[in-house]
């Protein structure tokens, strides 16, 4: 079992990652935007931190927050591979809208919506409050996308 959550838990690592990638192009692409990818670069890789936290936690207490990882590995790697190949579309031809439309998309995956399940959980066990108070600032990303984007009338 050990193994199997931790092969879990690397995918979803590697999704944050991910993500922190396809903003750090959207940075890179969009100068015009650039402070908010910026932001939310760094808010997802203070979620892969989070869960490389709760991955050694794991190790210890043999515990884990149910609610922050989707029920289906292959949700997971399906997430991945489809922003590796966005962000190979991306750099290719570069559309502000789309980067701003596939984010929103992408904040509502699998991956990523389970993590804000778990910021707004309001049951969580003692143990991992903690994690959570740390991430309380770095939610709701579909909902910020979508007013900076109607702000800016893209």
């Amino acid at each position: 079992m050990k193994v199997e959550f931790d092969k879990y838990l690397n995918e979803a690592i590697e999704l944050e990652l991910n993500v922190s990638d396809l903003y750090l192009l959207f940075y890179t692409l969009f100068p015009e935007d650039s402070d908010f990818w910026r932001a939310l670069v760094i808010e997802e890789k203070n979620h892969a931190s989070l869960l490389k936290n709760l991955k050694q936690v794991y190790h210890i207490a043999h515990e884990f927050p149910p609610e922050i990882l989707p029920e289906k590995y292959e949700d997971l790697q399906a997430a991945n591979k489809d922003i590796t190949s966005t962000m190979d579309l991306m750099k290719n031809n570069p559309s502000r809208k789309k980067a701003f439309e596939y984010a929103i998309s992408i904040e509502l995956s699998a991956g990523e919506a389970h993590f804000q399940l778990f910021v707004e959980n309001t049951d969580i066990s003692e143990k991992f409050e903690i994690f959570k108070q740390l991430n309380m600032d770095d939610k709701n990303h579909a909902t910020r996308i979508e007013k900076y984007m109607h702000s800016r009338l893209i």
